[in-house]
């Protein structure tokens, strides 16, 4: 009995950490503030302050929180999110900008990602 309370346990917290492996190992993530997003950036259709614009737009048409921050490029898409840590970790929850056709989805991939840097339309910051 003892040992079978192990295994579920195990299988728990197996299970509970796959998503954020699975998220990451299978999705291209871009962080602001590198050369790589810059590149990435010249070809896309809607840039960040486009972006930026499109979700806060969004966002105050729905009366949440407007103070999003910008810290990646996933598949194509701006991700927008509120939740940050002093470890330098931001939860992939928020919004999505797709940077080719403006499409906007709330997002919640239930997973947090390290970041290096921000972008904030508003020129609002935060210390961590």
């Amino acid at each position: 009995m003892r040992f079978k309370n192990i295994i579920i346990i195990l299988l728990i917290f197996i299970s509970s950490c796959s998503p954020k492996i699975n998220y990451i190992d299978g999705h291209k993530i871009i962080r602001y503030g590198t050369k790589e997003f810059e590149n990435f950036e010249k070809n896309a259709t809607i840039k960040k302050e486009e972006a930026w614009a499109i979700q806060k737009e969004i966002t105050s048409k729905h009366q949440v929180p407007v103070t999003h921050w910008l810290f990646f490029i996933i598949d194509k898409k701006y991700i927008f999110t509120t939740s940050f840590s002093s470890k330098r970790e931001t939860e992939l929850k928020g919004i999505s900008v797709d940077s080719d056709t403006g499409e906007v989805k709330n997002i919640d991939y239930k997973t947090h990602v390290k970041y290096e840097n921000f972008y904030n339309g508003d020129n609002e910051t935060f210390s961590t």
